[in-house]
């Protein structure tokens, strides 16, 4: 094998074996951030109803948890959608079961809780705009 082929091959194998270690990597906090500071829906809400229900991804096979949650707006800080306080929203978002997908996955809502959320506008209702980081514990917003 020449020199600059065994270099070729060499240089292929380190890319592979480095891609393959970063596939499981999370995305770095500040673009969480900026992804924060780009949803179309920023709001102060209350949990109410969530539903959980396990599936399976129909292209991965991959087992996750669909979460289903209505969402009481006490306030809204920003909206593209032009949403009122005290409307009621339906959140729709996946938990990979496996962890491969993300590091540390969005949070399991409970009925009651009062977060900061930030959200992008769906067809289907409403979708996470910042993955783990759309949800901030009101407290600290």
């Amino acid at each position: 094998m020449s020199v600059s082929r065994r270099s070729f091959v060499l240089g292929a194998l380190v890319t592979a074996v480095a891609g393959a270690g970063s596939a499981k990597a999370d995305v770095p906090w500040h673009r969480y951030l900026a992804m924060r500071e780009e949803a179309s829906e920023v709001l102060d809400i209350t949990v109410g109803s969530v539903s959980e229900k396990a599936c399976e991804d129909a292209h991965t096979g991959r087992h996750m948890t669909r979460i289903v949650a209505e969402l009481k707006v006490d306030t809204v800080v920003r909206s593209a959608s032009r949403l009122k306080d005290g409307r009621t929203i339906v959140l729709k978002y996946n938990i990979v079961a496996d962890g491969l997908t993300l590091v540390f996955p969005p949070r399991f809502l409970k009925a009651g809780e009062h977060l900061r959320v930030y959200l992008m506008h769906r067809s289907d209702g409403y979708g996470l705009a910042a993955g783990k980081a759309s949800f901030e514990d009101r407290r600290t917003a």
